[in-house]
């Protein structure tokens, strides 16, 4: 039977100059989950459940010629239940998230730094937090547009867990798949102005 989702939102927003204010409520029910259960046997059963996701949303953003700012708070609850049993936390369940970023531009350049905060899932008791950085150079040239950056992911090498990436063992252990580690890359684009005549 396939996954059926049914999503729900009611928002508001307040536009001033240089600043945006916007808070969202959102109700999302799931059926047709499936989830492998250990029981009795040595062999897992395959069962299906429904779920429920429901929360808030904030969203700040003040910007200006040079700066750009924002941020986002969520708020939220997911539950999901499989054949009798009482609805339970997903593992996944992250109750809190906090989201923030930066970007400042210059003659020729541009410098960002992003941010993101959660509070610990379910199953684990670790909080989640990465911080990304980069920069990036613009070279104008005659007859092409070239630009050059550096970014850098998981600034401070945080053994993160990913979201929804965690599986329950039958032992009653559970594991997680690590997210992004310490990540730097350099890359360039060139981008050719277009020939009069062609």
């Amino acid at each position: 039977q396939p996954q059926f989702a049914e999503h729900r939102v009611v928002g508001v927003s307040w536009y001033a100059p240089a600043l945006q204010v916007t808070v969202e409520g959102f109700h999302k029910r799931f059926s047709s989950l499936g989830q492998f259960q250990e029981r009795n046997s040595d062999r897992p059963e395959f069962a299906q459940g429904r779920g429920r996701a429901r929360g808030l949303d904030v969203y700040l953003r003040w910007q200006t010629e040079q700066h750009a700012l924002w941020g986002s708070y969520t708020l939220s609850e997911v539950t999901e239940q499989f054949r009798n049993q009482e609805p339970r936390h997903a593992t996944h369940y992250q109750p809190h998230e906090v989201k923030g970023a930066y970007e400042l531009t210059l003659p020729n350049w541009a410098f960002s730094v992003t941010n993101v905060w959660g509070s610990p899932t379910a199953e684990d008791d670790t909080p989640y937090w990465r911080t990304d950085v980069g920069a990036t150079y613009f070279l104008p040239m005659e007859r092409a547009d070239t630009e050059v950056g550096l970014s850098i992911l998981n600034l401070f090498n945080r053994r993160n867990p990913r979201i929804g990436q965690t599986y329950l063992l039958p032992e009653g252990d559970s594991y997680a798949t690590l997210g992004i580690p310490f990540t730097a890359s350099v890359y360039a684009r060139v981008r050719l102005h277009r020939i009069p005549g062609f």
